[in-house]
């Protein structure tokens, strides 16, 4: 009883997620698909749940955008400790991730990570850590913003979706181009960026996080998404996949999954 009832809750969320119309309308009209080479912008705002999130959604387009001079910032929001296969807290994990995530930042070119440490698999949407973003993005003033997907099938990954919105709520002049990246799970995507020539840099980025390829070979999984993102368009080598939108189009779909 409780399996089918597991999957009723699925059908549901998916038939949730998709009945509405919002995310094929927005991609169609609004912002039509794209194949970039990279993506404009002088300073970037990277939202990552845990340290490695960055460098496996979009690793290959950060190191296009450093190569750009773009003014990069990354903001990890958990620690980190549960990233092993039993997702049991291991604290030693927290200061091992945090090197991993500054050697991968040798590695892309970034200068700047910002580490928050909040808890793995704990709900972070409070005041508090909303008023962080909010002064991080008044204080920054970000043309482009990159966090995970509303799609992504982790529930740290959700949380940093629904903190965002969140703050977009709160500031409704926002005008910065919103980039969700793809990672447990793939997205409907609307912008493909053409990251072959930094596909071997960012395999070097990927396997910085030697603790996470112990328990998944995520070096082979994430560029084997990103050549199938390459191969789906005819095109050799590897991209990257973003599903590119507005604030105001981002929270329409939040209202709408919530």
């Amino acid at each position: 009883m409780k399996k089918w009832f597991d999957y009723s809750l699925s059908l549901n969320n998916l038939r949730k997620a998709f009945n509405f119309g919002v995310l094929y309308q927005s991609a169609t009209e609004h912002f039509g698909f794209e194949l970039l080479e990279n993506i404009p912008g002088k300073n970037i705002l990277v939202l990552a749940p845990h340290p490695d999130d960055d460098v496996f959604g979009l690793g290959g387009t950060l190191i296009k955008l450093v190569k750009a001079r773009a003014n990069i910032h990354i903001v990890y929001f958990y620690n980190g400790s549960r990233g092993n296969i039993r997702r049991v807290k291991d604290k030693s994990l927290i200061a091992v991730r945090k090197q991993e995530a500054q050697q991968a930042a040798k590695i892309t070119g970034v200068g700047k990570l910002i580490f928050w440490g909040f808890e793995d698999d704990k709900a972070i949407v409070g005041k508090s850590s909303i008023l962080a973003v909010t002064n991080l993005i008044k204080d920054f003033q970000p043309e482009v913003v990159f966090l995970p997907s509303f799609w992504d099938n982790h529930p740290d990954h959700h949380q940093v979706c629904q903190l965002f919105a969140k703050v977009l709520q709160q500031m409704p002049d926002f005008k910065a181009q919103l980039y969700l990246y793809e990672i447990w799970t793939p997205i409907f995507i609307n912008r493909l960026v053409n990251i072959t020539a930094e596909a071997e840099k960012k395999t070097l980025a990927v396997r910085a996080y030697q603790s996470q390829l112990q328990s998944r070979p995520y070096d082979e999984a994430i560029l084997a998404l990103n050549k199938y993102r390459a191969d789906m368009l005819g095109e050799t080598g590897f991209a990257e996949g973003f599903f590119a939108c507005s604030p105001k189009v981002f929270l329409e779909i939040y209202k709408k999954l919530i």
